[in-house]
């Protein structure tokens, strides 16, 4: 039987960012919240709820199953 592996939330954000090379300040520059913000977001403390849209454009990425 095959497990199914879940990514979380946070760590989707943190890969995205990752691949383009960027800082968690850049993000956060490029989404328009502090850094402290990405901090918290890449380690599933809280979640983006209202920059998800920003998130997703700035990342070229789907949360969209990653918040379900």
């Amino acid at each position: 039987m095959e497990t199914a592996t879940v990514t979380s939330l946070g760590l989707t954000i943190r890969r995205a960012r990752e691949r383009k090379r960027w800082t968690q300040q850049q993000l956060a520059d490029a989404v328009e919240v502090s850094r402290d913000a990405i901090i918290k977001w890449e380690g599933d403390q809280r979640a983006p709820k209202n920059r998800i849209g920003a998130l997703e454009e700035v990342l070229g990425i789907d949360l969209t199953s990653a918040t379900a």
